[in-house]
This record gives C-alpha cells, structure tokens and sequence, in this order.
C-alpha cells in the first residue's frame, strides 16, 4: 500500500499517472496487487478521473469493486496531454534551435547558477536534458527545439521535435531491449531515474519535459 503523490501533495501528476497506467501491463504476470490510496479530500478532480481510469477495481467501503471506467493502458497514455507547467506561462530563460546535447548541459548549467538548486539536482537534470536532446536527434524529425524556464528554487526544460514521439507507450519506464544487447535505449529509462518526466504528443510534434528542484510552486 501507498500514498501516490499528486498536486494536492505538492507534487506533479503528469509522469506518475503513466506509471499507474502502465503497471496494470508491466506487472500483469506476477502474482501481486497493490492499493493506491487517494485522500479525496485533497486529490484534485481531474487526478481523480485518471485514477479511475488506470485502476481496474476500486475500493470503496471496504470492498473491491469492478471499474468499469477501467482504460487500456497503452491507450491511456498515448492519449495524455499534460498540462504547461506554471512556469510556462512566461517566456522561457533560454530558446535554442538544434542543440547539441554539449549545448545543452551548457545552457543549463548557466541558467542554475542564478538558482538555488543544489549541485546534485542540476546535476541531474543536466544529464537527463544531455539524454533528451541525444534522443531527439537520434529517433525524432528536426528541427529539434530546447527551452528552459527558471526560478529561484526550480527550472523546468522542454525538448521537442517535430515527430510523432517513441512507439512504445512505456518507453522511459522500463529500458527498452535493445538495450540488453549493446543498442543503446538507456536515454529515456535514466532521465526517468533522475527527476519528473513527461511526454506531451501533439500534431506539431512530440516533447519531453523535465523538472527539478520544487515540484509546484
């Protein structure tokens, strides 16, 4: 059993509700269940709507009942759009066209410094937007796109491409098996170990968006 965090914890949705989504599948053989517990005091409406959209029974009064607003995971997360991010709203600190993954721990290395993450958070997010832009390149269509947003206590970067963003509804939260073999596929799988991800697809293309420092503001 376990507290999910969501917004009304002060923390983001949009990369956990894959998780709840995506572990109906990934899990599905072995033989164990867990309970998501949701104060609904607290838990924001439309975070409530995706529960019962990522969970195929729900407890109510002691009892586990059929949902039958139960979705097909693959589906629910290929239809995700998550919302801008707060900081978002502003125009973003930095704009590059065509990043090269150096160019773009480098501009978020000179963004941290007028922050107060710690060395271990832009550390981490330098790694994980190093991952995203490398993907972009690899697997996306160009032009390729990074922005980056700051304040004081946290920093918010988008990649995007014009493509139509990975096949796999999962990549990120398992490593892909290319690359058990030496094909490389670890990119997405270690931003996802680093800090919050999410994947937005729209007809202009596919982003991946990366937090670090304060959840929400």
């Amino acid at each position: 059993m376990n507290t999910v965090p969501h917004p009304g914890l002060g923390a983001p949705w949009d990369g956990w509700c894959r998780y709840e989504a995506a572990i109906n599948e990934l899990l599905g053989a072995f033989p164990v269940w867990g309970m998501c517990l949701y104060d609904g005091r607290i838990t924001p409406r439309d975070v409530l709507s995706d529960v019962h959209r990522t969970h195929p029974r729900i407890a109510d009064n002691g009892s586990h009942l059929p949902n039958d607003r139960y979705q097909d995971p693959r589906s629910f997360i290929l239809s995700l759009a998550p919302p801008p991010d707060p900081l978002q709203a502003h125009p973003p600190t930095v704009e590059l066209a065509d990043p090269t993954p150096a160019l773009g721990r480098s501009a978020v290395q000179d963004t941290a410094r007028h922050t107060r993450l710690s060395k271990e958070q832009v550390g981490r997010l330098v790694l994980a937007t190093s991952e995203a832009i490398t993907n972009a390149v690899t697997h996306g269509r160009p032009p390729v796109t990074m922005r980056v947003w700051a304040a004081p206590d946290r920093m918010v970067v988008t990649v995007s491409d014009t493509g139509s963003g990975p096949h796999d509804p999962y990549v990120g939260l398992v490593p892909s098996p290319s690359t058990f073999g030496g094909g490389g596929g670890f990119g997405l799988w270690i931003a996802h170990q680093l800090l919050p991800v999410a994947f937005s697809r729209k007809r202009e293309g596919f982003t991946i968006r990366l937090l670090a420092g304060r959840p929400l503001p």
